[in-house]
């Protein structure tokens, strides 16, 4: 977890319980926690921008096939995502790696401690998305 101290509200703790739960399987998106897949590179390039925010606003994060998992509250989809990210609710499933997966893994934790943040703040993720996108669809 960050060095900066960050508020878990009652909620995230009962939200982490279910990674937790789920770790090294299925788990069911929805029900309080949606997910934004982000292809690798720009996941890498929007954690590093939004690690460097005072109020440190990512939550868990962790490789899935085809990029990046963040974690979100439910109904975080409007407004609409940029491409090529997908927004993950009701009705799918991912599989979550095994708890403490180290780096060599395929399917791995990028970011994720069971005592903290769950949810990444998701309007700050969408800003950096569209800002880093567009950067790199002109370059």
């Amino acid at each position: 977890m960050n060095s900066r101290a960050s508020a878990v509200l009652p909620r995230e703790v009962e939200l982490a319980d279910r990674l937790l739960l789920h770790s090294g399987g299925a788990f069911p998106t929805g029900h309080g926690l949606d997910v934004v897949v982000v292809p690798e590179p720009l996941a890498h390039d929007a954690l590093d921008a939004l690690g460097r925010h005072p109020l440190d606003p990512v939550g868990a994060v962790a490789t899935l096939p085809g990029g990046w998992a963040f974690f979100v509250p439910s109904l975080s989809d409007d407004p609409g995502w940029p491409e090529p990210v997908r927004y993950l609710s009701d009705g799918s499933t991912i599989t979550l790696p095994p708890p403490g997966t180290l780096a060599a893994h395929d399917a791995r934790w990028i970011r994720w401690h069971p005592c903290g943040r769950v949810f990444t703040a998701p309007l700050l993720l969408q800003l950096a998305l569209h800002a880093l996108g567009s950067r790199i669809l002109t370059s």
